[in-house]
């Protein structure tokens, strides 16, 4: 559970970690574990990563739970002015 992910999260300082394909790993475990500490670096990589690769996955789980529509809803309205008009389409009916 979450103290596996602090372990995890703390040995490998996983929410700093500069590869995109190892921090989007942690951040769908972050979220599917609802692992609050790890929700900073969610919000900095949404808000930093354009790549649709990355961020459209993570918006959809975001977005099939109670407790991460809301952040993903905000979230989404700070950083959508930086994502590409595609990236944009694609989002824009999944966020709602």
């Amino acid at each position: 559970g979450n103290v596996r992910l602090r372990d995890l999260g703390a040995t490998f300082t996983l929410s700093h970690v500069e590869n995109c394909e190892v921090l989007f790993a942690w951040l769908e475990l972050v979220i599917a574990n609802r692992y609050e500490p790890g929700m900073p670096a969610l919000r900095r990589f949404l808000g930093a990563q354009g790549r649709r690769k990355f961020i459209k996955p993570l918006y959809e789980d975001l977005m099939a739970t109670d407790w991460g529509k809301g952040r993903a809803r905000r979230w989404y309205r700070s950083a959508r002015g930086l994502y590409h008009s595609v990236t944009r389409a694609t989002l824009d009916p999944i966020i709602g």
